[in-house]
């Protein structure tokens, strides 16, 4: 599955949790953790805009796995562990 397809698939489901969560909890603070993070926590953004309940404080992308992705993927490959700075 390339980038393309991760989007495909996930700004659907991102689209369709986001505005459950405008219905039911409109001030819930939300943390897209869903992959391409940039692009499916504008498309979070555009669905709370169209039902009136943006707020640009509740609203976040999570990056953090991505991270660690990428330390696992480093050390894995060196045999070394991932230290925190």
């Amino acid at each position: 599955m390339d980038r393309s397809d991760l989007f495909n698939v996930n700004a659907g489901i991102v689209k369709n949790l986001v505005q459950q969560v405008a219905k039911t909890c409109p001030k819930a603070c939300i943390g897209i953790i869903t992959n391409p993070v940039n692009t499916t926590v504008a498309i979070a953004a555009e669905v709370l805009k169209k039902a009136g309940v943006y707020d640009k404080n509740k609203l976040f992308g999570v990056t953090t796995l991505d991270i660690i992705r990428f330390q696992h993927l480093c050390c894995g490959t060196e045999r070394q562990t991932a230290r925190r700075s």
